[in-house]
């Protein structure tokens, strides 16, 4: 009996680190392309929500840990390490928390709340740690406005790929269901 529990952790570890695995690749495509490095956050952050369903426990939290951890070491662009350490890496998580409030416009307001947390803390990082250069006036405004419309587009976008993984794609991955 204890041998088998032995198996499922070493399973669910190496599968965690597969997925961090993926995650620094896919930072580090977005990165190389120079275009695609919201879209390379976008993407890791489905890495630790089908953690999320498919280890639970305290994997998906390992996944953004050591993914965190090698992007900031690798990545040389440390402002797309951040993106993924305060927004794309632990938004699945707390979006399960966001979701249990039980009145949808106050899930908003966390949501949107968090955020814009997120963007001041990234937009102080980027000026005065990383010493970049930051947009002004009617421009930041719109980036602000463009990068709440993001937001709001990847939540759904979340929402709906997990889904769509869940009823569409997980049934199929039997290899998958020794884990459970």
């Amino acid at each position: 009996m204890g041998r088998r529990n032995t198996g499922k952790t070493a399973a669910r570890t190496a599968l965690a680190g597969m997925f961090s695995a993926l995650s620094v690749v896919v930072l580090f495509l977005g990165y190389a392309t120079g275009v695609l490095d919201l879209c390379a956050v976008a993407v890791t952050s489905m890495f630790i929500a089908v953690a999320m369903i498919e280890l639970g426990g305290a994997y998906p939290y390992l996944v953004w840990a050591v993914t965190s951890v090698i992007s900031l070491v690798i990545l040389p662009d440390k402002l797309l390490a951040l993106e993924y350490i305060l927004f794309g890496g632990i938004y699945p998580i707390l979006k399960l928390y966001f979701e249990r409030i039980r009145r949808r416009w106050l899930e908003w307001v966390v949501k949107l709340a968090y955020a814009a947390a997120v963007l001041a803390v990234l937009y102080a990082m980027s000026r005065f740690v990383l010493g970049l250069p930051m947009e002004t006036g009617v421009l930041a405004w719109a980036l602000l406005v463009s990068y709440i419309v993001f937001f709001a587009a990847f939540d759904r976008s979340l929402t709906v790929t997990l889904t769509w993984y869940v009823i569409k794609i997980r049934p199929k991955l039997t290899f998958l269901k020794k884990l459970r």
